[in-house]
């Protein structure tokens, strides 16, 4: 027993002085020296040349004519280094992990398809203005290029679990993106919580304990109720409470953005995520530049924009405002 507490301690060292370095190049993204070698994609999906460098940190560098052709050069990227990342996602937000990975998912499975994300994902797909979905487009066309050169040598996860990646489709950029805000909200486990209180003491007790810390607006006495009722059935209570936690692997406890401003210096904003520790890290930093502009920042596998980052006059970041919404 011994012996495995000393290879459990080891084994956290490595990741973490694995993930320090990771962090470094992050903040060293799109800023780093270029190798002067390139790799060129040449495919029907492309209009022109494109070439992809690395900086001296291993930060992809995208040189495109055209947004449509970076867009598509991002998909390549990230289904080439996060695929199987991306399908297993995919996999999360249909309610499919039991089809790969068995009946210990089925809960979870079931848990998340009664949100219904791919249906919300398709309608948010079909009611994109007709800019974004040409991007989405040559995303996709980018992610199932990659796909397509996988077939006759799959990646070794693919292998290992006797699974194959299904075409990418634009919706599933959406779906991704409603995983992650399902995620980011505290509300079901919050709900689960607050009804397992609301049983033990009441209703009416509990209010008046939580209304001093939630404020004079606080209106969650419908929920409450609600959670009460759904409590009878404690078993299942504390099966979907497991279940949200296989789900919810991942989310961000909360997300920091400031900036800081020196009489004579430039500005600098800064945006911290606070994901927990995973292999592979679903976000994808990049550089790209088309059309006379030039980005650099995070994405997320399997969605190609730049949520945190900045291009030639502006910096952006993002928060977790812990909202109650897919």
């Amino acid at each position: 027993m011994r012996y495995l507490k000393v290879i459990g301690a080891a084994l956290g060292l490595v990741v973490s002085v694995l993930l320090i370095f990771y962090l470094i190049a992050i903040v060293f993204a799109g800023s780093g020296a270029v190798s002067k070698k390139s790799e060129r994609v040449i495919s029907k999906i492309f209009d022109n040349e494109v070439k992809i460098y690395k900086s001296e940190d291993g930060i992809p560098l995208v040189e495109a004519t055209s947004e449509k052709d970076a867009f598509a050069a991002i998909g390549y990227l990230h289904a080439r280094d996060r695929l199987f990342l991306m399908d297993l996602e995919r996999k999360i937000a249909e309610g499919r992990m039991s089809e790969s990975f068995g009946e210990k998912f089925l809960v979870s499975d079931l848990l998340i398809r009664s949100f219904d994300l791919k249906r919300i994902a398709k309608n948010l797909w079909a009611n994109s203005p007709p800019a974004l979905k040409r991007l989405l487009q040559a995303y996709c066309e980018g992610v199932n290029l990659r796909i397509s050169e996988t077939r006759k040598n799959p990646d070794f996860s693919f292998a290992l679990t006797g699974s194959a990646p299904e075409p990418w489709q634009p919706s599933d950029c959406f779906l991704l993106e409603r995983l992650f805000a399902l995620r980011s909200s505290p509300a079901l486990k919050g709900d689960l919580i607050f009804g397992e209180i609301a049983s033990k003491i009441g209703v009416a007790k509990f209010k008046r304990l939580i209304r001093p810390a939630a404020g004079k607006n606080f209106g969650g006495a419908k929920k409450i109720v609600a959670a009460r009722a759904f409590n009878a059935v404690s078993k299942q209570i504390k099966r979907l409470a497991a279940a949200s936690d296989r789900v919810f692997s991942g989310s961000p406890a909360a997300c920091d953005v400031w900036a800081l401003k020196r009489l004579g210096s430039p500005p600098i904003l800064a945006d911290d995520f606070h994901g927990i520790m995973e292999l592979p890290i679903i976000w994808y930093p990049l550089t790209y530049s088309a059309d006379g502009e030039s980005v650099s920042g995070m994405t997320m596998a399997g969605i190609p924009f730049v949520w945190s980052g900045r291009n030639k006059k502006i910096a952006w970041g993002f928060s977790n405002p812990r909202i109650d919404d897919i």
